[in-house]
């Protein structure tokens, strides 16, 4: 999922280059696919008025087995009362949630299994003034694997593989840090 200012009549989405099959749900919201011999580098959405680029790169993981993932973000973010008006605000940590979705992709993807990761925001930050954003920061080593349709083993070996090296290397990388490029509100939604 990409979201952004207008990516309506996008007439490309390439990953560092590499173009994506997609489509245009909403005028903030595309869907696509990382696809096949992507490498890390900038997410751009060429219109016929513009080209929109992501403002940080995305990472394109390692295969795991024959797996390619691509993470989805679904971010339910709580404000509390009376902040209809404010500029910027924090988080509230404790009733927010940031969900990523990890698809399977690629030739052998009938052996390979979509996945669910919680990842508790340590702190975030919304902006609502006149270019919206909301910033979060997670900690790389409390992100846990959901998937309750496996088993527990089969969950713990991939909780194992998602904090190693191939993946994201908790040692060396303990932060994440996300800030979006646009944020949409949802009417009548919490």
């Amino acid at each position: 999922m990409i979201l952004g200012t207008d990516p309506t009549g996008a007439t490309s989405v390439t990953f560092n280059g590499t173009a994506a099959v997609f489509k245009v749900v909403s005028s903030s919201e595309i869907t696509t696919t990382v696809p096949t011999g992507a490498t890390t580098g900038e997410v751009k959405v060429e219109t016929p008025s513009s080209t929109l680029s992501s403002n940080v790169l995305f990472r394109v993981p390692q295969a795991i087995g024959d797996e390619l993932a691509l993470g989805i973000l679904a971010i339910v973010v709580c404000l509390g009362p009376n902040t209809l008006y404010a500029q910027r605000q924090a988080i509230d940590v404790n009733k927010s949630s940031l969900t990523i979705r990890v698809f399977k992709s690629g030739a052998f993807s009938a052996f390979a299994h979509d996945h669910e990761i919680q990842a508790p925001i340590d702190e975030g930050k919304i902006d609502s003034s006149a270019s919206p954003s909301v910033q979060l920061r997670e900690d790389s080593r409390k992100m846990r694997v959901l998937d309750p349709e496996i088993s527990v083993d089969k969950r713990a070996e991939i909780q194992h593989t998602m904090e190693g090296n191939v993946v994201l290397d908790v040692e060396h990388f303990p932060e994440i840090s996300n800030r979006s490029t646009a944020i949409t509100k949802a009417i009548g939604k919490r």
